[in-house]
């Protein structure tokens, strides 16, 4: 069996399980958890997240677990080349020297899989000590879950049986879109010829249009700025003003879109979602060290985040979010009715696919 290489994605679970005793008699009990924004699972609650995708005992507590969680994009390949790639890749000492054991055909919450079991004895005098193993592959659409764990009590191998047959896809129920002009076929030239009669600029290079009281144009120094900072991606910036030479009701509206394409296509489709919120945290943590307050929102189908700041003492608010691989930014800046000036923008905003 080969693999789309245009989706694949690899879940490396690589699980460390130490303990000087086998466990006691009380079953295991496990906590609700996600890798990435894709896939539920069940982790044993022994567990704390340290990180995404990365999960630890506390350093108190004496069965030793590290669960950790890696992504890649790979290639064609059949399911026992993948496990076969899994069961030598980790070239750390503790997983050399095993001996295989035996193998499983895996079927279950709409994955299909394999995997395979092997041990190690450690033994150095007369307590015996062996390590336990497993490995797994599971196939979801083009997608690829890769687990592995090693541990030092054979109980552990069914907890993380038990981990790997939760595991569910999360059903991707995409905010719902607001707006009234969008369909999901996009928008026809009829259409846009009528929007555009009806007031709205349109820039279908990159997928929007909107109505503005003033004429939108290049703004040349902003793209010129951005190139000068080194800024990788495509970057496009309109810019115009209403009543310049009014200091109480002159406005200021900008809009920059940034194409991210380039980021998009080393990973797989499945991690789309999980990356563009990733990409609206790193700039949420930004505007916190710059001690700018914000809200998180949704509008026109996609999640936004808003903030209001001073710039160049003229009171803005601004809005970014991401649609199909690029993140746009709305700008508007005055002294009067900014925030009815905002939402008018805003809302008036839409995608044409």
């Amino acid at each position: 069996m080969t693999i789309n290489r245009q989706g694949i994605i690899a879940i490396v679970f690589s699980t460390l399980l130490f303990s000087c005793r086998e466990k006691s008699g009380s079953s295991t009990t496990f906590s609700d958890d996600k890798l990435l924004d894709n896939y539920s699972l069940k982790i044993p609650s022994v567990l704390h997240k340290d990180s995404e995708g990365k999960w630890a005992t506390s350093e108190s507590n004496s069965n030793l677990l590290l669960l950790e969680m890696g992504t890649s994009l790979k290639g064609d390949k059949s399911l026992q080349e993948h496990l076969d790639a899994l069961v030598n890749e980790d070239t750390r000492e503790v997983y050399q020297g095993k001996s295989f054991v035996s193998k499983d055909s895996l079927s279950f919450n709409g994955f299909t899989g394999i995997a395979a079991y092997y041990d190690k004895d450690n033994s150095k005098g007369v307590i015996p000590v062996v390590s336990y193993y497993t490995f797994a592959i599971l196939q979801d659409g083009n997608d690829i879950i890769k687990i592995s764990s090693v541990s030092l009590g054979k109980d552990y191998t069914e907890d993380i049986k038990t981990t790997i047959k939760s595991i569910k896809t999360i059903k991707n129920d995409s905010l719902k879109t607001s707006s009234t002009v969008e369909s999901k076929k996009g928008l026809s030239k009829e259409e846009l010829k009528k929007l555009k009669q009806d007031g709205f600029q349109i820039f279908e290079k990159d997928n929007f249009l909107i109505a503005c009281n003033c004429k939108l144009k290049q703004n040349t120094l902003a793209i010129k700025m951005a190139k000068d900072q080194g800024i990788k991606y495509p970057f496009s910036s309109y810019v115009c003003s209403e009543n310049e030479n009014s200091y109480e009701t002159g406005v200021i509206c900008n809009i920059n879109v940034t194409d991210m394409t380039s980021d998009y296509s080393s990973i797989p489709e499945s991690k789309y979602n999980y990356f563009t919120n990733n990409h609206l945290k790193s700039y949420i943590g930004n505007l916190e060290a710059n001690n700018i307050s914000y809200t998180e929102g949704e509008f026109n189908g996609v999640k936004t985040v808003e903030y209001s700041f001073s710039q160049m003492e003229l009171p803005t608010k601004a809005v970014i979010f991401v649609k199909d691989k690029k993140s746009y930014l709305l700008q508007i800046g005055t002294r009067k009715n900014l925030s009815k000036k905002f939402n008018d923008l805003k809302t008036s905003f839409k995608f044409i696919n």
